[in-house]
């Protein structure tokens, strides 16, 4: 779909009244309505296919938004420019200015040349900009963004990139891999197919039977990994999605810093979607009728050469230990930051504890009962009961739970509790800024350590 201008997103909509035609509605920008009655345009694409309909929607949707931009006066490229920043570097020129002193094709130089790190890249804008110059603005334009042959002999340039790519490594402190597939996000999608699109199909597959059982944050979660693949590849048809742009989201995650068990969530997100279309998004226009998606080119992909190396974290030094308990704080958080070092529990099963869970058995011995349907991990070691050490004083107790900490929807309170405790006592005890694989979790890791 092309950009949208700032205009509303189309929608593909059947009318029963028209012989259930198909047609492109869009909503009207309001200097365009004419009273409430006539506030969306619709198009007819001639046919009651989805499929096909879906194939035509995007060159009906070009004419419609021409059509509004003749009417509003609107200059798609100049609008373009400034959308992308665009800046006179001399004479601070407004975009329509340059435009008319210097030429069209100055002004998308410009643009160019601040969208792209290096000449040989790609850069989405750079097909948008053509649309808008002339044939001999278009030759110029070309002439300009494509690199020239190196004239030497392939062995000389091999060389020569090698000693580029460790220069790079040496100016930029990290590696720069030159394998790294290159997929920019399509300005234009044409749906060559008809299938349904990442997002189109995203409101089916989160309704899906499949997360009655899941937690609502994984769900959540798996919506948000799979939005992020779609802002990176854009909003591709199903049946259009290959193994590059798997690699290509993780290059594009991987350069954000994101680590490697990240990278591979999104990517598995997204695949699992597929997986999930692949049985269910049925081309008809054939007899018989076949699916859009015979494979799911994402799956199986090998992504371990991707992302950060995980980082654990760290106990506490006992010079950080001594710190971190010689801080005044209420009886409350004292209580819950002993608890976890004394236990070796995890915070989310000390947070949400309750009077009723704290017991003595026939010995004597104290202990909490964490088989009384608190949340916490889903296996069996989670349902279990945790010796209360000696030196824990845990002074009486009224009904109701120890500690009020925020839940989140899944009833879970370690995000709200880690982000407090660690701002205000695990922050002020590190060494360096460098030292920020101590937090709250790192007491689970001090048990052991002092054994």
């Amino acid at each position: 779909m092309a950009l949208n201008r700032g205009y509303a997103p189309p929608s593909l909509t059947k009318i029963p009244s028209k012989g259930n035609v198909w047609y492109v509605v869009v909503t009207k920008p309001a200097a365009l309505r004419d009273g409430k009655q006539n506030i969306q345009v619709r198009r007819s694409t001639g046919t009651t296919d989805q499929r096909i309909a879906r194939t035509k929607q995007s060159k009906i949707v070009e004419l419609i938004y021409a059509e509004w931009d003749r009417l509003l006066e609107r200059d798609p490229f100049l609008e373009l420019l400034e959308e992308h920043g665009f800046k006179d570097p001399i004479h601070n020129l407004s975009a329509k200015k340059f435009v008319e002193s210097q030429g069209r094709v100055e002004a998308a130089m410009q643009i160019w040349m601040k969208l792209v790190k290096h000449r040989r890249d790609h850069h989405p804008a750079a097909d948008e900009i053509f649309k808008y110059l002339n044939h001999e603005e278009a030759l110029e334009f070309r002439h300009i963004i494509t690199p020239q042959e190196d004239p030497h002999p392939a062995a000389i340039r091999a060389n020569k990139h090698v000693e580029l790519r460790q220069f790079l490594e040496e100016l930029d402190g990290r590696a720069v891999y030159s394998d790294r597939p290159k997929v920019s996000k399509p300005t234009t999608i044409v749906n060559q197919s008809g299938c349904r699109t990442i997002l189109d199909y995203l409101p089916d597959y989160m309704g899906a039977r499949k997360w009655a059982s899941i937690r609502l944050k994984t769900k959540l979660e798996a919506k948000s990994k799979i939005q992020r693949c779609a802002e990176i590849i854009g909003d591709l048809p199903l049946d259009q999605i290959f193994t590059h742009h798997g690699y290509a989201i993780a290059a594009s995650l991987d350069d954000a810093g994101k680590s490697n068990s990240t990278i591979k969530a999104h990517v598995n997100a997204l695949s699992l979607m597929i997986e999930h279309g692949s049985t269910r998004l049925i081309d008809d226009s054939f007899a018989p009728a076949r699916p859009f998606l015979t494979s799911n080119s994402l799956k199986g992909i090998s992504l371990r050469e991707y992302g950060t190396k995980k980082r654990s974290w760290q106990p506490l030094t006992e010079e950080q230990l001594f710190r971190l308990f010689r801080q005044d704080m209420p009886c409350n958080d004292r209580l819950l930051l002993s608890i976890l070092i004394t236990t070796g529990m995890r915070l989310d099963e000390a947070a949400l504890l309750s009077r009723k869970q704290l017991k003595i058995d026939r010995n004597g011995i104290r202990y909490f009962d964490l088989s009384m349907g608190a949340v916490v991990k889903n296996d069996k070691f989670a349902a279990r009961t945790v010796a209360i050490p000696d030196c824990l004083d845990i002074p009486p107790l009224e009904d109701g739970l120890l500690f009020d900490f925020p839940r989140n929807a899944d009833g879970k309170a370690s995000s709200n509790a880690s982000k407090e405790l660690n701002k205000k006592y695990f922050h002020p005890i590190r060494k360096s800024a460098n030292d920020d694989r101590k937090v709250v979790h790192s007491l689970r890791h001090n048990l052991p350590a002092f054994c």
